[in-house]
């Protein structure tokens, strides 16, 4: 059975290359080499405190009580410490947040009328209430809703990209809260704007899970700078108020309170068009460690046009904000290990994340008019190999570009 982003699905791509099965990966030129971000699936500090028998001593033992607060002033006075030491040499930490929820899943199947990936055996599949409860609803043509149950709640984020080989791209429709299911909408879309079926992956948070910086927003394509309103479309682990600012049509600047500060290369980002028609959005610029952002929207010709969006943030934390899971973020424009097999076509290893089930997506960066999704991941020993197709909007063929690549299982 083709359901599988390990393997080419039938019919619409060739052979992944050779290379993926025990192949070395070399880097582009000009690109430093260095393994993803990676966190223990706990993500806390360890403490180990050694323990022996004291000499004895001629002198006057302190009452136990003294002793007892002694220890406890000596330990807390440790604990500080420690923490203010991790969290100064790593900029990508924040304040501890345990009531985050979220999920992901690849939507393997695109003309089924509806289905549970785990019923199919998928591993694709995460949902922080119940790992079974993710269905997914074709509504019409490029069409669906994913149904995340037990998550439901105002407000939260999505993003939905293509899976595959070809240039096709999908849009994030709406979210909302139906009882207890999450609904997220996801419209799909050839290079020329019609609607069509295609495999896609998808992903939902609300709030955060562990001490990594995330962060996220509703945008909308005002003429002043304004702060989003409601609370439920804006999240910030730092307790930071977002803004957003139109500078010309299609082009904005976002201030991201949890990214002030965090070195370039320890950013990632997810910016998706939100709407039920065809658009492009994404990161214009490098991430700016002053915590203001360029975006950029583009129409299927390539020329930049005023669109709502949505975008995430997270540094030190999974693409849906926890650190409780394995994950990995990086950016071929910064440290990821990347060989270019082709125009627009890059292989990328992302080191200690190999495992035959979880979550890859990737979305571009820059300027220009590209788009870039993931077309199939594969593990690799300990590491996870993943292939990453670009396209642009205006010549609808490949197009080289930088791009960012997150994981997570």
């Amino acid at each position: 059975m083709d359901d599988d982003p390990r393997l080419p699905p039938a019919g619409d791509r060739t052979a992944a290359p050779d290379a993926v099965a025990g192949g070395t990966s070399n880097t582009m030129a000009g690109e430093a080499v260095s393994s993803v971000q990676t966190r223990d699936v706990h993500g806390g500090i360890h403490i180990h405190v050694e323990s022996g028998r004291p000499r004895r001593r001629r002198s006057r033992r302190l009452p136990r009580r003294w002793l007892a607060l002694a220890v406890g002033l000596a330990l807390a006075a440790g604990l500080i410490a420690a923490s203010q030491l991790r969290r100064g040499e790593d900029p990508g930490r924040g304040p501890m947040v345990v009531d985050g929820r979220g999920g992901f899943v690849w939507a393997h199947d695109p003309t089924a009328s509806r289905y549970r990936p785990v019923a199919q055996k998928s591993m694709y599949v995460y949902n922080s209430a119940d790992a079974a409860d993710v269905e997914i609803v074709r509504e019409g043509v490029g069409e669906y809703a994913v149904r995340f149950g037990g998550l439901g709640v105002a407000g939260g984020v999505a993003h939905a990209s293509a899976y595959g080989p070809t240039s096709d791209f999908c849009v994030v429709a709406g979210l909302a809260e139906e009882g207890m299911t999450e609904v997220v909408r996801v419209r799909c879309f050839d290079t020329g704007g019609a609607p069509v079926d295609v495999r896609f992956v998808a992903s939902f948070a609300h709030r955060s899970v562990g001490d990594g910086r995330f962060s996220y927003l509703w945008a909308e394509p005002r003429n002043e700078r304004y702060r989003p309103g409601d609370p439920a479309t804006r999240y910030d682990s730092t307790g930071g108020v977002a803004w957003v600012e139109r500078r010309s049509a299609g082009q904005y600047l976002v201030h991201v309170p949890a990214s002030a500060g965090v070195p370039t290369a320890k950013q990632f980002y997810q910016v998706t068009a939100r709407g039920d028609g065809p658009a492009h959005c994404k990161l214009a610029a490098p991430p700016a460690p002053s915590g203001v952002q360029q975006v950029t929207c583009r129409d299927v010709r390539g020329e930049p046009v005023d669109h709502a969006f949505l975008l995430s943030f997270s540094a030190g934390s999974s693409v849906i904000g926890r650190t409780d899971r394995h994950f990995g973020n990086a950016s071929s424009a910064v440290d990821a290990d990347v060989m270019r097999v082709e125009t627009g076509y890059y292989r990328v290893r992302s080191r200690e994340m190999g495992s035959p089930s979880g979550h890859a997506t990737a979305s571009a960066l820059g300027e220009s008019d590209a788009y870039c999704h993931v077309e199939n991941w594969v593990p690799d020993g300990a590491d996870l190999v993943s292939d990453v197709r670009c396209f642009s909007a205006s010549a609808h063929s490949p197009t080289d570009a930088a791009f960012f690549i997150g994981t997570s299982w």
